[in-house]
């Protein structure tokens, strides 16, 4: 959880309804994290460090 949030309880909803919508954990991903566009591809060239592919397997 964020330190501040606009209402504690839309975003403990929110959180039920990724984890509800989501196959597993592993495919949900903080979209704020700059980690991810180390780890995945990018989605297309011209798009490194900005958009990433999720549908493949992290770089090793």
């Amino acid at each position: 959880m964020f330190p501040i949030t606009y209402s504690v309880g839309d975003t403990l909803e929110g959180y039920k309804t990724l984890k509800n919508l989501a196959s597993s954990r592993h495919h949900i991903v903080p979209g704020h994290d700059p980690e991810f566009v180390k780890i995945y591809p990018a989605a297309k060239p011209g798009l490194e460090n900005w958009v990433v592919r999720l549908d493949v397997k992290p770089k090793a």
